[in-house]
């Protein structure tokens, strides 16, 4: 760990109570995890982080599975992109810096699969059905590729 990732995480500690980490942590979560394991990522206690995504469950930030052996916690997907694309539409930039942009993130992501020899599996998942087309596509303002 190097001197300046040390001073981040003890800033990030200073500055946030545990209720804060939770809710971090969990908005940021890509597949579904145990209350346990958000607790250990927060670095605070299970019943509060218990009692935490609860709330966030009834607040309908996240979706509760109890199916399995144990209970997991995923975000609500639909409700972050929908956000997300307020934030964008409210953000002042037009159509056009917007797309440039999006075309410059998936010639990195191309560069990165081919450097790491990888391909983009929580890409897909988190974008749900849009799928990355050729760097030089430009998609339109509905948000399908041309």
């Amino acid at each position: 760990m190097t001197e300046d990732e040390s001073n981040s995480e003890g800033l990030m500690e200073r500055q946030t109570t545990g209720e804060d980490r939770v809710r971090m942590t969990a908005r940021q979560l890509s597949e579904p995890r145990t209350a346990n394991w958000i607790a250990s990522e927060a670095d605070w206690s299970h019943e509060p982080t218990k009692r935490v995504l609860e709330r966030l469950v009834d607040d309908g930030i996240l979706h509760r599975d109890e199916s399995g052996t144990h209970t997991t916690y995923y975000p609500d997907h639909r409700r972050q992109a929908v956000q997300e694309a307020m934030r964008l539409r409210d953000s002042g930039h037009t159509i056009e810096e917007l797309t440039d942009r999006l075309v410059d993130m998936k010639t990195q992501i191309r560069d990165w699969e081919d450097e790491f020899g990888v391909e983009s599996g929580t890409w897909d998942f988190r974008a749900g059905s849009a799928k990355l087309g050729s760097p030089t596509d430009k998609p339109t303002p509905s948000g399908i590729g041309s």
